[in-house]
């Protein structure tokens, strides 16, 4: 059965919030062309999801797929670390497990995932650094060590 994400995309409903998406992308890649201020809300969902893809050897999971379940992640986190509703982040991290494959296709965390992690462009001198949201439209930079990552990942197999 597909998911509500499924079945907005068939409607193709879904046009005019991707081209604006789209266009508010490009203005701030115009504005932060280096990736040092607002541009690095870009990557939500992006630091587990590159780990996941790459630890799958590219072919496991899409860079869709990865980023759905980085994003399902990084809601949880931001729930419990940057005060973003938890119920919405429940209902989105759902929605993007099941675009994902569902629950049973999620992987599992291993060695090759943290490796990865741990190569994060966002990664500092400091700490690994993720994007989490404290509410829409507020997107932040924390830190979130891989034991934080693994446990999220492992909070959305009851999602």
């Amino acid at each position: 059965m597909a998911g509500r994400l499924e079945a907005i995309a068939a409607s193709r409903e879904v046009d005019a919030c991707l081209e604006e998406a789209i266009r508010v992308k490009s203005a701030i890649a115009e504005r932060d062309p280096r990736e040092r201020g607002e541009r690095r809300a870009l990557n939500f969902g992006h630091t587990l999801g590159h780990a996941i893809e790459a630890a799958g050897g590219f072919s496991r999971w899409s860079h869709g797929e990865a980023v759905a379940i980085g994003s399902a992640a990084a809601l949880k986190l931001s729930a419990s670390l940057a005060g973003f509703p938890a119920k919405t982040a429940d209902e989105l991290a759902r929605e993007l497990v099941a675009f994902a494959g569902g629950a049973g296709a999620l992987p599992e965390w291993g060695e090759e995932t943290e490796k990865f992690l741990a190569r994060d462009k966002k990664n500092t001198a400091a700490g690994p650094l993720a994007v989490l949201l404290a509410d829409w439209g507020r997107a932040q930079a924390r830190e979130v060590t891989a034991a934080q990552w693994k446990g999220a990942l492992a909070g959305l197999r009851g999602a």
